[in-house]
C-alpha cells in the first residue's frame, strides 16, 4: 500500500509536516522514508505505508521543542541527544508541588513501542487495515518478525506503548486506539 492523499492530508491535518522526494537518504532505516528537521520525508514510489506512519509516529512522540532537532540516522542524534541533555539539566521533572515537566515526560516517552502503538491507533482512524504495519516488505520483515504478537497486544490493549502514550497524555488504555492528542506538546 502507497501512501496516497488521504493519508498524507490526514498527516497534516494533525500537526505532522510532509515532504515528497524521487530520492533516498543512505541513512534512512527503511525504504523511502526518514525525518528531517521535523518533518516526515517521502519517495512515494518505494515508501511503504506502514513505515511512513511508524516514522511519523516517532515524529508525532518527540516533544514540539526537540522535533526540529531530528536528523536522518539513529534516533536519537548527536544533536538531539545534546538538546535532550541541556533540558533535562536545566529543568526538573517535577516541580516543588509533583507536577510533571510535559517535555521531560516527553523525552521519556518518545520510544520505538510508543511510535508503534501511534501508528497502530493512527490506522484506525485512516480506516485501514493494521496489517499494513505488520506485513512483510520487500527484503525486510518488520518488527523482526514479531509483529503479529505485537498486534496481537495492541489489539488486546496489552502493549507497553500504549501505557507510554498514556503517560505521555496522548490517550488513556481505557480508550485506546481513541486518542486524546496526536503530537507531544
Amino acid at each position: 500500500m502507497k501512501v496516497d492523499d488521504r493519508i498524507t492530508s490526514w498527516l497534516r491535518s494533525v500537526g505532522l509536516e510532509i515532504e515528497f522526494t524521487d530520492g533516498e537518504h543512505p541513512d534512512s532505516f527503511v525504504r523511502g522514508v526518514w525525518l528531517d528537521q521535523g518533518k516526515i520525508i517521502v519517495n512515494r514510489e518505494v515508501a511503504h505505508v506502514g513505515d511512513v506512519l511508524h516514522e511519523a509516529g516517532h515524529l508525532a512522540c518527540i516533544p514540539k521543542l526537540l522535533r526540529g532537532y531530528v536528523e536522518p540516522g539513529s534516533l536519537p542524534t548527536m544533536q538531539l541527544r545534546q538538546e535532550i541533555e541541556n533540558y533535562m539539566a536545566d529543568n526538573p521533572f517535577m516541580d516543588a508541588e509533583g507536577r510533571e515537566d510535559p517535555v521531560c515526560r516527553g523525552i521519556m516517552q518518545m520510544g520505538d513501542c510508543e511510535a508503534t502503538a501511534w501508528s497502530y491507533a493512527a490506522t484506525k482512524v485512516l480506516g485501514i487495515t493494521a496489517a499494513v504495519l505488520f506485513e512483510d516488505r520487500k527484503d525486510d520483515v518488520p518488527y523482526d518478525g514479531e509483529g503479529p504478537q505485537i498486534w496481537q497486544m495492541l489489539d488486546a490493549n496489552a502493549y507497553m506503548g500504549i501505557n507510554g502514550l498514556q503517560a505521555a497524555g496522548f490517550c488513556t488504555v481505557r480508550e485506546f486506539p481513541k486518542m486524546r492528542r496526536w503530537l507531544a506538546p
